[in-house]
């Protein structure tokens, strides 16, 4: 099942399930948004080491005369960043990835989107088309791998962009960087890339370092980590497989960026591991023997 994209167009098998819950539907149709619980995010940052008990009572204390959030208000207080905010709300949504989400470690400014930038309405009606004929509710139908032949055809861009537009439905989503040839994600969100995918698959991890990115609520990271050799059979071990079943219920959406096809069968291995594939290819372009393939 493979989807092809080329600026506007599309072609993917439909579903019949829709992203967006009912619940959520009815709360935005509402204009209701669930408020989180001040004293969990407390107890979540606590928890973290962010936060000492005489810092928790002084925001409640402040909250007794001034009505916005305890997150924003221990922000303003200087006890925490709005990274830490982000990674409690997400642990308060997921209590699953509790054992999963780690903090977020900078190593470079983060890339920021334009809404407005080239091809943003195209991504847009791929969005649509996504949440409408593929995503669905079985774990199976969460994870889509972003391919294309060549290396400059703009999928880590595509694929990073999708993953943010999903996260802006209010949709917990997931950005898999499985490029470990060149993995180029860590980069486009400013994160460090010491621990990631590859060290998880070579088990000098437990747990799979899947990050909140902060400051952009309902989208996690997990970078691509250290270059390894022979990245293709490192992606074809069970372990990979394997990590997509556990990370599938606790997302809606999963997207992963893949090597470049010219480089390897690496992407070949990760879409059959997804159940499924997004091509791109780049406008204008003389299609190859291989992007007919």
């Amino acid at each position: 099942r493979t989807a092809k994209f080329a600026t506007t167009a599309i072609m993917i098998r439909p579903r019949p399930q829709t992203m967006p819950s009912d619940e959520s539907e009815q709360a935005a149709d509402h204009g209701m948004a669930a408020a989180p619980d001040a004293s969990r995010v407390g107890e979540i940052l606590l928890a973290l080491g962010r936060l000492r008990e005489p810092q928790i009572m002084a925001v409640l204390e402040r909250q007794v005369h001034d009505p916005r959030r305890f997150g924003e208000l221990a922000c303003i207080l200087g006890y925490v960043s709005q990274g830490d905010i982000d990674l409690a709300l997400t642990r308060q949504r997921s209590p699953g990835l509790s054992e999963v989400l780690i903090d977020f470690p900078r190593a470079t400014p983060a890339a920021q989107f334009d809404p407005e930038e080239l091809g943003s309405e195209a991504l847009v009606a791929v969005r649509s088309q996504l949440v409408h004929r593929w995503f669905g509710e079985e774990p199976e139908q969460r994870a889509l791998a972003v391919v294309s032949t060549d290396s400059g055809d703009g999928r880590s861009y595509v694929c990073s962009r999708l993953a943010r537009l999903f996260a802006d439905l209010d949709e917990d989503t997931l950005l898999i960087d499985a490029d470990l040839r060149r993995p180029s994600l860590h980069r486009i969100f400013g994160a460090d890339n010491a621990v990631g995918l590859s060290s998880y698959l070579r088990g000098e991890v437990s747990q799979a370092p899947v990050r909140a990115v902060p400051g952009v609520p309902f989208l996690h990271l997990l970078t691509a980590g250290p270059p390894v050799e022979q990245p293709h059979r490192l992606i074809a071990r069970n372990e990979f497989g394997n990590l997509l079943e556990q990370l599938a219920p606790q997302f809606r959406a999963i997207f992963i960026d893949t090597p470049a096809a010219s480089l390897g069968s690496d992407a070949v291995t990760i879409a059959l591991r997804a159940s499924g594939a997004l091509l791109v290819v780049r406008k204008h372009s003389a299609p190859s023997g291989r992007t007919a393939r």
